[in-house]
């Protein structure tokens, strides 16, 4: 967590060495990973994600659910953002892949919407060339617009998917979100 919380600090001065970017681009997108840094440490502290032995997404019901030894400590609703693989070098927002289910993928929607109406580039075509630190961009501005509680990446052989967390809550006060880990 403190890689992330580290990545999402230096994203700033990223920004503004993009000459291809609008300035109101690069203000949405530092505004947004100065706001997801804070949610960040808040998610570390208190619930401690990052430190879990196991995380488990279901799209069906919307929520991952991180564990221990097998015992569900921490479950959050999600919304995917977007996906970056390392084979084709590219970023792939969570609207335009069809193994996403539409219930998880609502945020991404509305934010492909502003996009078109604000004329951002990134956040309005499909799928573009990025990488890990695109994927944690689009993922602080996700989460900024929807006031989510916090961000996740689950890494894959290829590369990774990226959420924003929200509703977190401690499995013990969540019965009915209790499953048992495979």
């Amino acid at each position: 967590m403190n890689r992330i919380t580290s990545l999402i600090t230096m994203l700033s001065a990223r920004l503004r060495g993009r000459p291809h970017e609008t300035t109101e681009f690069a203000d949405l997108l530092a505004d947004a990973c100065e706001w997801a840094t804070n949610r960040q440490e808040t998610l570390k502290r208190v619930f401690e994600v990052g430190k879990y032995e196991r995380f488990d997404w279901y799209q069906e019901r919307g929520v991952i659910i991180f564990s221990d030894a097998g015992v569900a400590k921490v479950i959050a609703d999600i919304q995917f953002v977007g996906s970056t693989s390392k084979l084709t070098k590219t970023w792939l927002w969570a609207w335009a892949n069809s193994s996403f289910l539409e219930p998880v993928t609502r945020a991404a929607h509305h934010l492909r919407h502003f996009g078109e109406q604000a004329r951002f580039e990134k956040l309005a075509r499909a799928k573009w060339y990025g990488d890990e630190t695109d994927g944690w961009e689009m993922t602080s501005i996700q989460a900024k617009l929807i006031g989510a509680e916090g961000m996740y990446r689950t890494p894959s052989t290829n590369g990774a998917t990226f959420m924003t967390l929200s509703n977190i809550r401690w499995a013990i006060d969540s019965p009915d979100d209790w499953y048992e880990p495979t």
